[in-house]
């Protein structure tokens, strides 16, 4: 199953499906996202297919962050894009963190699949844990 995606305009409500690939809308964020109809800027929503009762929240893309590093594997080039996703979650407002990831092999875009997603109060906590230890200074 992939995250359901849409863009929505705040002016004037109306949701549209997207039909372009993830990786290429998080890798230009913001500009990325088609303005609506009526002129203003659209939302990128997010509808992921959590398990254990998590699913079917809808969450608004905030911003988009990514790094890339590039290696050599058997002859072809590998192009590696980590990101950091701040996501807020429409019903309650809470903020989100999610890390997914792409590795790009020559035309073949394969797609991380064990990308962490979590509140934003763990992962603060989480590096505030690291950083009394003197990591990420």
């Amino acid at each position: 199953m992939t995250t359901e995606r849409y863009y929505n305009c705040s002016r004037c409500d109306k949701r549209t499906r997207s039909s372009e690939l993830l990786f290429n809308e998080l890798l230009g964020f913001p500009t990325s996202i088609p303005t609506c109809q009526c002129g203003e800027s659209n939302e990128l929503l997010l509808i992921p297919p959590f398990a254990f009762g998590a699913g079917g929240k809808c969450f608004k893309v905030l911003d988009a962050f990514h790094e890339t590093e590039t290696w050599e594997n058997e002859g072809k080039m590998v192009r590696f894009y980590p990101f950091l996703i701040v996501l807020e979650n429409t019903d309650d407002k809470s903020l989100k963190v999610w890390m997914p990831y792409w590795h790009l092999e020559e035309s073949k875009i394969k797609f991380g699949e064990r990308a962490p997603w979590m509140d934003s109060d763990h992962f603060d906590g989480l590096l505030a844990k690291a950083r009394v230890k003197g990591y990420f200074q």
